[in-house]
């Protein structure tokens, strides 16, 4: 059996062995039983859920907004399913695409115990939730909002933002959900670097009191472990197509990039102010994604990247060639 470089599943036109690894022939294997209809809604439900659990769980109130047609303390802000405000878009958006990625990940583990799934029905499930919090968080916004052309811009600012999030999580639902190696690949990295916001979240919720008592190994794994899972996976990944390094490539290029960019969004947008003045928005925050590029413990985090996934692709490669080397014969 010639496994295919790109999936690691067996390539067309190349002779199969007519017993699976279990050293059962294919009519006893198990038959494959797909996960009903609504069973495959439910999980991408439940997953969207869990996806907004560090909102959830903290009560649902508004944050605070700098353009607020009253003065309101934070208690008496509205309940919302999402805690959308500049100073949390971002947040937001991580909540989308981790709750997708968890259904991606259910999807495949589904699929690989003999339960495929189908990928729009637990989409459609994901969706369905995610959607229904953003309008419901849009009409709160909406009615809370001063009257001005800035609100509406902010309004619309704040929706186009969690439908990119959504968009992005579908992607990456099918990414860890069906795809080979290579597009597994920038799906799990996508979903780590969301998941470096989510975390934070988790542990300290929007909206809540500051906390200086959270053990340091826990800020540690916090901070390194979305970069861990971004290595292991370009380790996995490897160079050895084409399509493999430009996968490896762009994922670690996303873990540079991406977070510079989050640094630069929240910092223009996290503004008062810049919300005041719109047009200073693009070059503020330029200048301090360039900035970023270089700072924030970026360049450790490459290289920590770099070094894990090279051990990893060292350690899978002595691992094939062991696997594939043949028994020497006995004296």
């Amino acid at each position: 059996m010639t496994p295919d470089p790109e999936n690691g599943f067996p390539a067309l036109g190349h002779d199969v062995d007519a017993r699976d690894r279990t050293g059962r022939s294919p009519a006893h294997a198990t038959p494959m039983r797909p996960l009903s209809a609504a069973s495959t809604v439910l999980v991408g439900v439940v997953s969207a859920v869990l996806g907004l659990a560090p909102w959830l769980v903290t009560g649902m109130t508004l944050p605070l907004q700098n353009i607020w047609q009253t003065d309101t303390l934070p208690d008496g802000m509205p309940l919302a399913l999402l805690p959308l405000s500049q100073y949390s878009l971002v947040a937001s958006v991580a909540m989308v695409v981790v709750g997708s990625a968890l259904a991606g990940v259910i999807g495949r583990l589904a699929a690989s115990r003999g339960r495929p799934v189908r990928l729009w029905l637990m989409g459609a499930g994901a969706v369905a939730v995610q959607g229904v919090a953003l309008a419901q968080t849009a009409v709160v916004l909406q009615g809370g909002l001063e009257d001005s052309t800035r609100a509406r811009v902010y309004l619309a600012g704040m929706i186009a933002g969690v439908c990119v999030g959504i968009v992005v999580g579908l992607l990456v639902m099918t990414g860890l959900g069906r795809s080979g190696v290579a597009g597994t690949t920038v799906a799990l990295t996508f979903a780590a670097l969301a998941l470096a916001q989510w975390l934070p979240v988790l542990i300290h919720p929007i909206g809540a009191m500051p906390s200086y008592d959270t053990p340091q190994l826990v800020s540690d794994a916090v901070r390194w472990l979305p970069v861990l899972i971004i290595a292991v996976a370009i380790g996995w990944c490897g160079v050895a197509t084409v399509r493999r390094a430009v996968a490896s490539v762009v994922s670690l290029l996303a873990l540079w990039i991406v977070p510079s960019a989050v640094v630069a969004f929240n910092y223009a947008v996290g503004s008062r102010i810049y919300l005041q003045y719109p047009s200073e928005l693009i070059p503020a925050g330029t200048q301090v994604f360039r900035s970023s590029l270089t700072s924030a413990g970026t360049p450790q985090h490459m290289l920590v990247a770099v070094v894990v996934a090279v051990m990893v692709g060292i350690v899978l490669f002595a691992a094939r060639s062991m696997r594939d080397t043949p028994a020497a014969d006995a004296d």
